[in-house]
């Protein structure tokens, strides 16, 4: 298959798809500084899913370039690329929390660390049945210790990701495999992970505003 910047073409020109629908859309949903929206402070559930989408399909996407290049790098022997994936998971995946978080007010420093830490270890476990709950999980919990001002709720907050990426493992799944006829296998994988995101965040946005904490009181 012919790749452009180490990417399948396919995969590319399904990313800048999904992209170029969601990001106008993204953009809009955040508000202006001075708004009454924004001095109130709520998250908006509708942008916490659309930043979910677009990071887990980014993740997706770029699984190859990014498990090959850690490979490369790595300094010890057997390296495997999904160290580096689900690494970069996480890092994209707190990465778009932490973006609507902020658009809400809020500045959680240490959320991308977090996220990331709690979504690494998954490398090890990704086939398992359990792994999307039990490291969905692990990610809040690890947000919860490390950014105690933000999580008001964190035992729900735990609770909610676990259920949240647990639905969303699975209707990930789900949706590769019905689209991989249609679109292919490239675009499917990646619409996949975008169903993932997308399912996430939708569980989890209805939780966020009553247990992440407002920033008057993270301050």
């Amino acid at each position: 298959m012919e790749q452009v910047f180490g990417i399948d073409k396919e995969v590319l020109v399904a990313l800048l798809g999904f992209g170029g629908a969601v990001i106008p859309a993204v953009i809009g949903l955040f508000p202006k500084s001075g708004d009454a929206e924004h001095r109130r402070a709520s998250i908006a559930i509708g942008q916490w899913t659309v930043l979910l989408a677009m990071a887990a399909g980014l993740s997706g996407a770029l699984a190859g370039p990014v498990g090959a290049a850690f490979v490369e790098i790595a300094p010890m022997e057997n390296a495997s690329p999904h160290l580096a994936n689900w690494a970069f998971f996480g890092v994209v995946i707190g990465s778009a929390q932490w973006l609507a978080l902020m658009s809400a007010g809020a500045n959680p420093k240490l959320w991308i660390l977090a996220t990331t830490i709690g979504w690494t270890p998954c490398a090890l476990f990704f086939t398992e049945p359990w792994a999307w709950p039990a490291f969905g999980a692990l990610s809040a919990l690890l947000q919860s210790v490390l950014n105690p001002r933000s999580v008001s709720k964190p035992i729900v907050w735990i609770g909610a990701n676990a259920l949240g990426w647990f639905v969303a493992g699975n209707a990930g799944v789900f949706a590769g495999v019905a689209f991989v006829e249609q679109i292919g296998f490239a675009a499917a994988w990646v619409a996949g992970w975008a169903v993932v995101g997308f399912t996430a965040g939708l569980i989890t946005g209805l939780f966020a505003n009553a247990c992440l904490a407002r920033p008057e009181a993270a301050s």
